[in-house]
């Protein structure tokens, strides 16, 4: 299902969206392989999950100094 996320793909696609219940309570530690060590400060990430408010997605995303919407 993710395998398609390559860098060739990251680097074209500066939106990430997830929209898949992964990451969501009680399971808050999961979060959809998205390959972030090809994310960017070009790469928006948007995380349609609001349980928990900060996913783990959003917080590697955040590590990495990339541009988080998280409303």
């Amino acid at each position: 299902m993710y395998s398609h996320l390559t860098q060739d793909t990251l680097i074209s696609n500066h939106l990430i969206v997830n929209a898949t219940p992964v990451g969501t309570f009680p399971n808050i530690n999961d979060f959809s392989p998205t390959p972030v060590e090809f994310l960017t400060s070009q790469h928006l990430i948007y995380d349609l999950i609001y349980n928990p408010e900060e996913t783990k997605l959003l917080q590697l995303g955040k590590k990495s100094v990339h541009r988080l919407k998280t409303d």
